[in-house]
């Protein structure tokens, strides 16, 4: 120590200087400082926190780096159609195109465009004519060592297998069309044991967005506003009945799934109708007045183009051929016969039409598509009159009018 008066260096722990006597200080123990007692627990907490943290920020960066299936399942569904009638497809459940974003749009283009189809496979217990109310259910497989393996910028990530039922819901209706609607008459030709088919005259009946209509080549079909084509109905006809019931099957054969997706169905596709039968004209009387004066009037244009001011003078109908005189597929022939001047002395010229069938309704079947022949002469005419007529077995004049 040193003395605070005289300045010289005295022995510790002395109560005066022996110098100068001056009074030294008493130098006391250093008080030793206690360090507050450290909290376990809180440390355990602080550890534990960090812990959590640390962990929490593993957790997001593994989540950030990996695309969950499940989160892009859809919970409901909206199928494609109408009711009864509508589809459900993969998309419909899986949203592939964000999943394909999720994993990196680009680099996937370049790999091609079905690698999440081939790894995600949807399949259904139900799939097609789907009606409202009805539960189908998805099985949803995803194949994910196929799709990491092209090292994705994230992994597609979750349970092997999936499955989901949905409540189809919302469906519109479908327009019903009845195709037998458009049908006027079945006709059944004896002549040939065929079936035909009248359709009304300029028929036309909208379903919807789609009009049904005669075509120009006499066919069913359905066209939309702007007069395309959806479909054409093909009209088909069995008589392996028609004896035994009176009754012609008419049925309509139509792309059904064409017609379905654009919300058109066809409840019924077949039909049993009566006909009205056709047979060749075998008594000239059975023709009606509406008819015979149209076949007249076929008759008097064809005259007028080459003979100029002819006179109608009669109509004479013959049946069946006369042995080796007329052709064998000659049936009937109705004569109108016309008188003309010729440098003044009246002759006479036959406008004919062959084979001629009549309808059980007493109307000319096809009228429109018989052919008129310029006949023979005046000497035809007198033969007609005088010579052949015993040796038909139908002969019949009309009166004239």
């Amino acid at each position: 120590m040193f003395c605070q008066n005289c300045g010289n260096q005295v022995p510790d722990h002395v109560a005066f200087c022996p110098f100068c006597g001056n009074e030294m200080p008493v130098e006391q123990e250093p008080v030793r400082k206690e360090r507050p007692a450290v909290n376990k627990k809180v440390i355990a907490v602080f550890i534990s926190v960090v812990l959590i943290v640390v962990a929490a920020v593993i957790v997001v960066l593994t989540l950030t780096s990996r695309v969950f299936v499940s989160k892009y399942i859809s919970d409901a569904i909206s199928p494609e159609g109408y009711d009864g009638y509508a589809k459900v497809s993969p998309e419909d459940v899986v949203d592939y195109e964000a999943i394909i974003n999720e994993l990196g749009r680009a680099k996937y283009n370049r790999l091609g465009d079905d690698l999440l189809e081939d790894a995600i496979d949807v399949s259904f217990d139900k799939s097609t004519l789907l009606s409202n109310g009805e539960e189908i259910t998805a099985t949803i497989t995803i194949d994910y060592k196929y799709i990491n393996s092209y090292d994705f910028s994230k992994k597609l990530s979750g349970k092997k297998s999936y499955e989901k039922t949905y409540v189809i819901e919302n469906l519109p209706s479908a327009e019903q069309v009845n195709p037998f609607d458009a049908i006027d008459l079945v006709i059944y030709d004896k002549t040939e044991g065929k079936c035909s088919v009248q359709y009304k005259n300029n028929y036309q009946k909208q379903y919807g967005k789609y009009t049904l209509r005669i075509s120009g080549e006499n066919e069913l079909e359905l066209v939309d506003s702007l007069g395309s084509v959806l479909t054409i109905l093909y009209v088909d006809f069995s008589s392996d009945n028609y004896i035994s019931t009176g009754k012609i099957t008419v049925s309509v054969d139509v792309d059904e799934k064409s017609i379905s997706e654009k919300g058109i169905v066809i409840p019924e596709k077949q039909t049993q109708l009566a006909p009205v039968e056709c047979d060749y004209l075998s008594d000239g009387a059975s023709v009606s007045k509406n008819d015979f004066d149209a076949l007249k009037a076929m008759a008097v244009r064809t005259v007028n183009e080459n003979y100029s001011g002819a006179s109608y003078y009669a109509t004479y109908f013959s049946f069946e051929e006369v042995e080796g005189y007329f052709h064998d597929t000659l049936k009937n022939r109705v004569h109108f016969v016309f008188s003309y001047n010729n440098n003044g002395e009246k002759r006479y010229v036959s406008i004919y039409f062959d084979n001629v069938k009549l309808l059980s309704t007493g109307k000319i079947y096809q009228i429109d598509e018989l052919e008129a022949h310029d006949g023979p002469n005046y000497n035809y005419i007198y033969d007609l009159e005088i010579g052949l007529a015993e040796n038909w077995r139908v002969f019949y004049r009309f009166a004239e009018s």
